[in-house]
């Protein structure tokens, strides 16, 4: 950027006399000698009209004895656009015209992170979002809700002397904010950008906001065309206003809302446009309620060379890269849309694979496949965490460890070519089920096996082991009471194991009585090619009996939240909240209040899922709603 344009950090010495009206130095200041008491005693001669010209100097810090934040204004606008965006979201439903991308070609392409509200998306998104808020009563119809968003907005505005008119009616079609990390000195600097529809309205507005404070004081100029107003409490400490082609900036730094005006003026790069951006968002939907991009390539690098500063040995080792390049990681982007079934997010992480360790980059070319392991899950299960490729992971954790891996590892059978581990399928489960009989609900992890043997006799090698850690835990005497301080000094007898044999398989067991008081068992078994851990005995027979019938699989909830995932199935998360919900009435009948109960009917599930390609890390959210 050319030095004339570029704003300096710091106030010149030199400053024009400011506007008509505005004290040239605050009250309290090292040059007001003054007291100031009351009425115009001890006030400030008048200056004469001050003309801005296309500079940058903020004039001496204003300085308060108070020393209130500095940052109050910004919070207060933050939050007053914030709601104001969800206001404009229910009052502009009926509108069928399609944001464009109003502020990312303000952003210079240097910022490391942005984000956006599109407060005017596009039809099918209005469309789908008002199906949506219909299905819950406590929002009410549109004029409700916006009825009840000016009401809390007047609330949160009545201590700066604001009402929601005095924000409302200028906002445009997208609110969004961009930051950056500075270079030199590695502090954060970013701005809010809001988009404006009236440009006299959003100064009549920015104006009461500067006069809902007294004690900051203000200092108008221009810079690249624009017109700013800087606010300094303390040094290198500013709230600094602008307005530049149609979009309000309020920032931090003056060279970062510097570089927005220069980006607006087409003197920089803007992010809209930039390689690294538009790969980011490619994986994303078209039609979005907002979008955030976050420069991970870059915020790693800056973080490696900070810590090469300290003088540490290995920059890259320090931040838990590994030795890692930095540039082998590109922009991460995410965007929120409203479907017709529900709220999705949908996250893409782009990747340089040629970059990366070649132990990474086979992991990451290989398709695992669907996940087999999902039809020996209970239809009941409320909460499941499924996975594939664990065997790959697995198998790369101990490549690095290499002669460092501990010998009792290949001992019980882990590793080597017979081992647990080589003869993984991959696939694996946890899962969680309420019960009626338990404190606590039960759960069971499922891990694929092709070698249904190996895994018996791995899993008895260590169960002595694990009796003997949860023979601690054993706290209970004979009789049901607690045992005494002595008797505790005494190291406790191993728990033994017990088996039974339930469809041919064999259960093996642990009981006590400080288990069994909270409806717990923990067992293992190895049936239909897998490992099953359990916290009961009950929950293992549940798993067997599921592999020869209906399974979470079947479940109307379950496969209409995994098509919704498409291929982001990976590695998968899923909450199913009726049942949660329903789980919680049979436990404490009443526990839910009527008025609750009817705003969770429609949330169905939540789920996560995620997948590793080539070129991206992948992953989407999704709550559903019926």
């Amino acid at each position: 950027m050319d030095d004339e344009r570029r704003p300096p950090d710091q106030p010149q010495a030199s400053t024009p006399p400011p506007p008509p009206g505005t004290p040239s130095e605050a009250p309290g200041s090292p040059a007001d000698t003054s007291p100031v008491v009351g009425g115009d005693e001890g006030a400030p001669p008048e200056q004469p009209p001050h003309t801005a010209g296309d500079t940058w100097s903020a004039g001496d810090p204003a300085t308060s004895g108070t020393k209130r934040n500095v940052g109050l204004i910004a919070v207060v606008i933050v939050a007053a656009i914030v709601v104001v965006a969800g206001a404009a979201i229910a009052t502009t439903m009926y509108l069928l015209r399609e944001a464009d991308e109003a502020l990312a070609t303000k952003v210079p392409a240097s910022a490391d992170v942005f984000g956006a509200v599109y407060l005017d998306p596009s039809a099918t998104q209005k469309v789908n979002l008002f199906r949506l808020t219909e299905k819950f009563p406590a929002l009410g119809g549109e004029e409700e809700l916006a009825s009840q968003v000016d009401t809390m907005l007047d609330d949160a505005l009545a201590g700066q002397n604001l009402e929601s008119e005095d924000l409302t009616g200028w906002v445009g079609s997208q609110v969004g904010f961009a930051g950056a990390i500075d270079g030199g000195s590695g502090e954060p600097q970013g701005a809010l950008l809001v988009d404006i529809e009236d440009e006299e309205a959003a100064r009549a507005g920015l104006a009461k906001l500067r006069e809902s404070d007294p004690e900051m004081t203000w200092q108008e100029e221009t810079y690249g065309g624009a017109d700013l107003w800087i606010s300094v409490r303390e040094p290198d400490t500013d709230v600094i206003m602008a307005i530049v082609d149609g979009t309000v900036v309020i920032g931090n730094e003056r060279a970062f809302v510097g570089d927005i005006i220069d980006t607006a003026n087409g003197d920089l790069e803007a992010l809209d446009g930039a390689p690294r951006y538009e790969d980011a968002l490619a994986d994303l939907p078209e039609g979005k309620l907002g979008v955030m991009y976050v420069d991970i390539g870059s915020l790693v690098e800056q973080a490696m060379q900070q810590t090469d500063g300290l003088g540490l040995p290995d920059a890259a080792g320090t931040v838990g890269l590994g030795g890692i390049d930095p540039e082998a990681f590109g922009g991460m982007a995410m965007a929120a849309s409203a479907e017709p079934n529900g709220i999705v997010v949908d996250i893409s992480v782009q990747i340089d694979v040629a970059k990366l360790p070649p132990q990474i980059q086979d992991q990451l070319g290989t398709d695992p496949g669907p996940n087999d392991i999902l039809a020996q899950v209970p239809t009941d299960s409320f909460a499941v965490f499924a996975a594939t490729g664990i065997d790959r992971g697995l198998q790369q954790s101990l490549d690095q460890l290499g002669p460092l891996a501990p010998p009792e590892l290949a001992e019980f059978g882990l590793t080597g070519e017979d081992g647990v581990i080589a003869n993984l399928t991959g696939d694996m489960a946890l899962t969680v089920a309420p019960t009626a009989t338990a404190k606590v609900p039960t759960g069971a992890l499922l891990i694929g096996t092709e070698d249904e043997a190996g895994m018996q006799v791995f899993l008895d090698t260590i169960a002595p082991f694990v009796s003997q850690g949860l023979s601690s835990a054993a706290t209970f005497d004979g009789a049901g009471g607690f045992m005494t301080d002595d008797a505790m000094l005494t190291k406790p007898a191993p728990l033994q194991w017990q088996t039974e044999t339930y469809q041919g398989v064999t259960i093996s067991y642990l009981q006590d009585r400080s288990f069994t008081q909270m409806g717990v068992r923990p067992a293992y078994a190895v049936a239909n090619g897998s490992g099953v851990l359990s916290s009961t005995v009950e929950e293992i027979k549940n798993v067997i009996d599921t592999a020869d019938g209906e399974s979470i699989q079947t479940d109307t909830t379950f496969t209409e939240s995994l098509a919704a995932m498409g291929d982001q199935d990976q590695s998968l998360f899923y909450l199913n909240i009726q049942g949660i919900k329903e789980a919680a009435q049979s436990s404490d009948p009443g526990s839910i209040p009527p008025e609750v109960d009817e705003n969770l009917e429609p949330l169905k599930a939540f789920v996560v899922g995620s997948r590793s390609t080539g070129d991206a890390q992948t992953a989407k959210l999704l709550l559903l709603i019926k």
